[in-house]
């Protein structure tokens, strides 16, 4: 008996101490639990949890896929697992189906509408925007009243290009929860493609007061200016990208936001710049007009100092070039870290 109550009281600490944002202290209370049942799913779960408080997501994905080890219909496991790899930007389809299984264990009210917005967040992920759509309308129609639905929903139809059908999905969502970051974010980018400016950089603003770790208060340059800080960040370029650089036959430009054809064709609304042309490796003969084009206010949506623009700028070019070299993620990413670090 003794046992079961102090395997049972340090669960509770840790879940506390998560509660309370003390994401260390509920590590080391799971240790605690661990070594009392090192099958005991709960602690698995929590330490998950503590860990994505971290922000080591994969790290929290293993201790997930342990807790599911145990008991394979731990719905809270498969959503957390799913919010896991959406937060370290990697498979979104495997998202999808952690949620399709967690909605298939008939989970309660809460978790079933978390499946709903994190199933909808990775269909966006994964490019599935009409799936996106329908999963974030069933989802409105099983808790109409969850603000966060209402958004998911807004985003869907904003990431299609459906700016004002957008409208009264995200006002819907702050009625319900004004103070809402994500929503008041998006509608930012949603009254800022309606040409509502001074409407858009208040949501900005406050959006950054509610959440100052996701948002910035954009910093906005004229076109001019805009221009010349292109031609300031180009001079940045690490060596072995500036390399590639001066191979490179194209031009940089810049346009305020993706085009509705663009979109269309299926960029994002938020893209920050767009490659066009092929790939060296790809052509047969000659040189072709390729270009660099940067979308200005979707940058500036994201950086709040000029300093924070000019990287994003240098680093947006060095991505695009990089791929016209043919150039895969990897080889990008270990390129910039030799550059880094003087290799």
């Amino acid at each position: 008996m003794g046992r079961e109550e102090s395997y049972d009281d340090l669960l509770d600490q840790a879940w506390d101490a998560l509660d309370e944002g003390r994401a260390e202290a509920a590590l080391r209370l799971c240790d605690r639990v661990m070594r009392l049942d090192a099958a005991a799913p709960d602690a698995y779960y929590v330490r998950g949890r503590a860990l994505m408080d971290l922000g080591r997501d994969e790290e929290a994905v293993k201790q997930f896929d342990r807790c599911l080890k145990q008991d394979g219909d731990y719905y809270e496991a498969m959503l957390a697992k799913a919010a896991a790899l959406l937060e370290a930007g990697e498979d979104p389809e495997q998202a999808v189906a952690l949620c399709d299984r967690a909605l298939a264990c008939d989970p309660d009210a809460e978790y079933e509408t978390w499946a709903y917005e994190l199933k909808v967040d990775a269909l966006l992920a994964a490019g599935r925007l009409d799936q996106a759509l329908r999963t974030a309308e069933r989802g409105v129609r099983a808790a109409p009243e969850r603000a966060p639905l209402h958004a998911r929903r807004a985003s869907a139809l904003y990431e299609m290009g459906r700016f004002r059908e957008a409208e009264e999905p995200i006002e819907e969502a702050l009625r319900r929860d004004p103070d809402d970051a994500f929503a008041v974010h998006l509608r930012a980018r949603i009254r800022q493609r309606l040409g509502r400016a001074e409407a858009a950089e208040r949501d900005f603003r406050r959006a950054a007061q509610l959440a100052p770790e996701e948002y910035r208060a954009p910093f906005r340059l004229g076109g001019r200016d805009f221009e010349a800080l292109i031609a300031e960040a180009l001079r940045e370029i690490p060596l072995p990208f500036r390399a590639l650089l001066d191979k490179w036959n194209g031009q940089v430009s810049a346009m305020d936001f993706p085009s509705p054809e663009m979109i269309r064709e299926g960029l994002s609304p938020d893209i920050l710049g767009v490659y066009q042309g092929v790939t060296q490796y790809d052509r047969d003969r000659g040189l072709f007009p390729d270009k660099i084009i940067l979308f200005q206010r979707t940058l500036e949506n994201i950086c709040g100092s000029r300093d924070e623009l000019r990287r994003e700028i240098r680093d947006t070019v060095r991505h695009e070039v990089g791929h016209h070299f043919g150039l895969s993620e990897e080889e990008l990413a270990q390129i910039e870290y030799g550059s880094r670090n003087g290799n």
